[in-house]
Formats: structure tokens, sequence, C-alpha cells
């Protein structure tokens, strides 16, 4: 029937809703409390589950698959004979596994003793199930910034009389910027939510912080060769100018002819397009996509912290 939802999306709206379950596991394990600010918080913190599970379950299908159409261009930028290892292991089950069996425990670990093991046991298996998602999530995303700074790593194939400002490389930026995006969407809901006290809002911003240095290091051995080939391009450029410019100079005649005129003009285009040269795989869209993001989780944090100082 048409108006079903496909198997996929059926599939992910339950896994999604696994946290539903995990709460309500938890507050049969704890005190039952009539305190509606602690109703708020299950309440909000059941919200912020269900969402980052449902986004990590997509944005893990999405990624890959974006991730899979830039290999011909990796292959285009890199020497021949010469393996990047685009998206060497993305496809790992035990890395997600392991990584959130390592978050399950750290979870538990302060519940040995107040639980037996029956309760633990099942806390533990739909804690797992939950942290499964984020686990894949994180793991694809690590993959692709891995994958570029492994490519930074190596001598690309960048042409600098292409014209295109980017040196091929707006698909490469394209990815992480959308990378980055996808991880912050999810991240960020769990930062504001877990703010309640100084110490939380410091750990949590810095936590953030840590993820937009991996951002940028992932990046920086691509930008390095973008800045050098830059400097090599107008360094020749100006030179063969300034070698044109010297021999009218010092030639007999002082009227300038029709050859030394173009081959002037030409010299100067080439110093203007070199000049163009980003230093950065990202164009002025990407530019902007990324300072909205960075700004928008910044004031979060900022107004959190403020309502935080004040009580609210």
């Amino acid at each position: 029937m048409g108006w079903l939802p496909e198997p996929r999306m059926l599939w992910l709206a339950v896994w999604a809703l696994t946290p539903v379950g995990l709460r309500t596991v938890l507050g049969a394990m704890t005190e039952e409390s009539d305190s509606v600010s602690v109703l708020e918080i299950e309440v909000i913190g059941t919200a912020v589950s269900v969402y980052v599970v449902a986004l990590s379950l997509w944005a893990a299908r999405y990624l890959t698959e974006k991730s899979r159409q830039m290999e011909s261009v990796v292959r285009g930028l890199s020497e021949p004979g010469r393996d990047i290892r685009w998206l060497a292991g993305v496809d790992s089950t035990s890395g997600p596994v392991v990584l959130a069996v390592l978050l399950t425990v750290l979870e538990d670990i302060g519940l040995l003793e107040s639980l037996d093991a029956a309760d633990l046991l099942v806390l533990a298996l739909l804690q797992f199930v939950v942290h499964l998602p984020l686990a894949a999530g994180v793991w694809v995303v690590w993959t692709i910034l891995v994958s570029m700074y492994r490519m930074g790593r190596f001598d690309l194939r960048l042409d600098p009389h292409s014209g295109d400002p980017t040196l091929g490389l707006k698909p490469i930026g394209r990815l992480a910027v959308l990378t980055f995006g996808i991880f912050s969407a999810g991240a960020t809901p769990i930062l504001l939510a877990n703010t309640d006290s100084g110490v939380a809002l410091v750990i949590n911003g810095s936590t953030f912080l840590i993820v937009v240095a991996v951002f940028v290091v992932a990046l920086w051995g691509v930008h390095r060769q973008m800045m050098r080939l830059r400097d090599r391009a107008v360094s020749e450029a100006r030179h063969r100018l300034q070698v044109i410019s010297t021999r009218i100079a010092d030639a007999p005649e002082s009227r300038l002819n029709e050859g030394d005129a173009t081959l002037l003009m030409a010299s100067d285009t080439l110093e203007r397009r070199a000049r163009e040269i980003a230093v950065w795989p990202l164009t002025g869209g990407l530019y902007v996509r990324t300072g909205a993001i960075l700004l928008g989780v910044l004031i979060g944090l900022i107004t959190r912290a403020i309502g935080t100082a004040l009580g609210v």
C-alpha cells in the first residue's frame, strides 16, 4: 500500500524510540518523584535521546553514501598508483560495537553496587542498543575526517592554472562542512541538555572546541598544500612579469610593441589568478555555513551559561 512507510524508515523509527524504553526502565529503578522539574528533565532528556539516535541512524548511512561519491574525486587528485585509503574502515562492525560497549561500561560503572546483576544486565542491554547508533554515527564521522587528514599527507595533483580557486578540492570541503554540521546538530542538544553546573558547562564547551580542532586538523594537510601551491604560483607569475618588464626597460626602443603588451597582460592575469587561489577547500558559501554552525553552538552555550549563572 502506498500509504505505508518504507520498511527501512519504520525500522529507523522503532530503533529511535528505544530511549523511551530506557527511560522507563531507569524510572522503575529509581525512587518515584512528583517534582515537576524532575519530570521536565526526564521529558527533555528522552526527547534529546530520541532525536540523537534517529539522527545518528540516518547520518551514518547518508554520510557514507556521500563519502563514497567522493572516491572518483580523490582518485583524480592522487598520484597514479598512490592509495590514499579513502574511507578505510568505514564498513567496520567491530569499531562501533566496541565504542558502544565502552560507552555503556562507562555509564554503568557507578551502578555496580546499587543494582543486582539481573537489573544491571537489562539496563546495560538497553543502553547498548541506544549507544550503538551513536557509536556508528561517530565512527563514520571519524572515518571521514581521518580520510581527509590522510589525504593531506600525500602530494596531491593540484593545477594552479585550472581557473578553480579551490584547485578541485571544493567537493572535499563541502563534505567536511556537511560532516561537521551533522555532527554538531547531534552534539549540540546533548551539550546544552547537560549544563546544569559550571563544571559541566566547561567540560561540554571544551568538548566542542576539541571537535572544532579535529575538523581543522583533518583539513590542515590539504590547507598547507594549497597555500604552498598558491605562493609558488604567485612567485612564478611575479618573476615572469619582472623578467618581461626588465627586458622592456632595457630595450633600445622606448615604445611598447604589441607582443610585449600581450606578454605583460598575460603575466598580470597569471598573477591575479594565482592570488585568487584559496588556501582552504572552502568557497564563500561554505565559510558562511561553517561560521553559522560555530556561532550557533557558541550562542547556545553562552545562553545556557547565563541561565546556569542565574539559576534558571
